[in-house]
């Protein structure tokens, strides 16, 4: 019955029924009639206050077909937050982490592959079979993926768990681009956790940012983040593109990779892929947030950029 009613124009209409309405629903221990009714009334006085949909006349009212406008050109692209998955717990070996990252369709690139295993290497309690860098090279060529940057996978093999397997990678050169251009772009100062779970996830947030490549010098970008409805983890979006649309379409869009920079009260700092986080999710007063293996508790003890 909601999934008909678009609650973010509600809420700008009738927050105070929408409010009502989340009130009924979060403390239903059970479904009986009355309560039905009553929710059914609320449901029809939040449709009955958005305002009509616009008919388009000039279609209902000839029989000859309309040429369509011509649709813009999308010129921004969602950041890749695939779910987490529970491959990643300690009890799983690494060979069957790698097997199952090998075979799953949704991995668009090296660096959402080797985010995987980084996942389940920060976990601990694995061993890192002799020839698995000589297995990931093959499973790069076969899919036809380019290298990943030096930098990022010295970045992630500075964690005490993960600097086995990372060590090795890094000096993969069929692997590992042995470019040492830094193309890291910083999109945000410091924020305390309070700061960041507000800025991300409570509300619609942009970044602009340039990059460092010659290709790209005049180009300006951004990256925006949706905001979570209420406390549904799935209307939460991340997306970057072009600053100015007219600047270019989606298909010149530089491909990007994003990640967390973690720093504790001591200055230590850990980079955490955000490719296998998912979608964040809280509790109901929106005090404690995870996203993927990245815990939020609202309080100033720690910082993220």
């Amino acid at each position: 019955m909601l999934k008909s009613v678009d609650l973010a124009l509600c809420h700008e209409k009738s927050p105070e029924l929408l409010s009502r309405l989340y009130s009924i629903l979060e403390n239903l221990q059970s479904i009986e009639k009355e309560d039905f009714l009553l929710i059914l009334a609320i449901s029809k006085q939040l449709v009955a206050s958005l305002p009509p949909k616009e008919v388009d006349r000039q279609t209902e009212e000839t029989s000859h077909p309309v040429q369509d406008k011509p649709r813009p050109e999308v010129s921004m692209l969602s950041v890749e937050l695939l779910p987490y998955s529970e491959d990643f717990k300690r009890d799983v070996n690494l060979d069957t982490v790698f097997n199952n990252l090998a075979a799953n369709e949704d991995i668009q690139n090296l660096y959402e592959f080797i985010d995987g295993l980084w996942y389940r290497c920060y976990q601990g309690g694995f061993s890192v079979p002799n020839n698995l860098i000589a297995r990931i090279a093959a499973v790069k060529d076969n899919k036809g993926w380019d290298r990943v940057d030096f930098e990022y996978v010295d970045r992630l093999s500075r964690y005490t768990c993960t600097m086995e397997l990372f060590d090795r990678l890094k000096n993969c050169d069929k692997l590992v681009s042995k470019n040492r251009d830094r193309k890291t772009v910083l999109l945000s100062e410091c924020l305390h956790v309070f700061q960041f779970v507000r800025t991300f996830f409570m509300q619609d947030s942009s970044f602009n940012f340039q990059i460092r490549d010659s290709k790209y010098k005049d180009k300006q970008f951004v990256l925006t983040t949706t905001a979570m409805r209420g406390n549904d983890p799935e209307t939460f979006n991340m997306e970057y593109g072009f600053l100015d649309s007219d600047q270019g379409h989606c298909s010149d869009l530089p491909k990007l990779h994003f990640a967390i920079d973690i720093n504790d009260n001591d200055y230590n700092s850990m980079l955490a892929p955000l490719s296998w986080c998912g979608k964040p999710r809280c509790d109901k007063m929106k005090k404690y947030w995870n996203w993927g293996i990245i815990k939020f508790y609202n309080t100033d003890d720690s910082h993220v950029d």
